[in-house]
């Protein structure tokens, strides 16, 4: 199947997801999600998964499909389970970027706002997590060991992979704020608005930097 077919099957299924969401049509959000989130791991499966880096970034791509199914039900079980599949998924994604990590102090400067954000934002929803303290807690750090790559390999490759790959964590990183402030702080069509085109738009963008490894 060619790229552009999937792209826009999941252009259509994403406006589908957005347009259930805004209507609170479950039936209708969960095909779309799901149809959605198989269009990215197509994407990624057919840009070939021969090398170490493709495998670990489709692994990822495999975990995301399966976070985003579990998180359709509205029940803490399933979201927990959804929340350790979105875990895996970015501490794939980490390990491949980290295959081309390189320490400086260009890179420590750059990342300490990232990790200021990440310490504010806990801080914000703390209150409001009840028994989920310390899962949100683990899965801030990892979100951020993901985005922490992300940046050193861009600074060591100044590549079109590298930049693609690095804008894809960015926009993922971002959509996990959309869904902590949607399921702790207050539920908003406006939280999905932007945090489900963040969310795939970064996870083909992710599944397109294996074009060139």
């Amino acid at each position: 199947m060619p790229f552009y077919i999937i792209l826009i099957i999941a252009s259509v299924s994403l406006f589908a997801l957005l347009l259930s969401e805004y209507k609170k049509f479950f039936p209708g959000k969960a095909v779309a999600k799901t149809i959605t989130a198989l269009s990215f791991v197509a994407f990624g499966y057919l840009q070939g998964i021969e090398s170490q880096y493709k495998i670990i970034i489709f692994s990822g791509l495999v975990l995301g499909f399966l976070g985003d199914v579990f998180l359709i039900p509205a029940n803490k079980k399933s979201f927990l389970v959804g929340l350790v599949a979105f875990l895996l998924a970015h501490v794939f994604y980490g390990f491949a970027f980290m295959h081309f990590f390189r320490y400086d102090l260009q890179w420590l400067i750059i990342v300490t706002l990232p990790v200021i954000l990440g310490i504010a934002f806990y801080m914000w929803i703390y209150n409001r997590l009840d028994n989920f303290k310390i899962p949100v807690a683990a899965y801030l750090i990892v979100i951020h060991f993901m985005l922490l790559t992300a940046i050193a390999f861009y600074l060591s490759e100044r590549s079109t992979q590298s930049l693609v790959a690095l804008v894809g964590a960015t926009l993922f990183y971002f959509s996990d704020f959309a869904v902590a402030r949607e399921r702790f702080v207050q539920k908003s069509f406006w939280n999905k608005a932007w945090g489900l085109p963040f969310y795939f738009v970064g996870q083909f963008l992710i599944a397109y930097s294996m074009s060139f490894n």
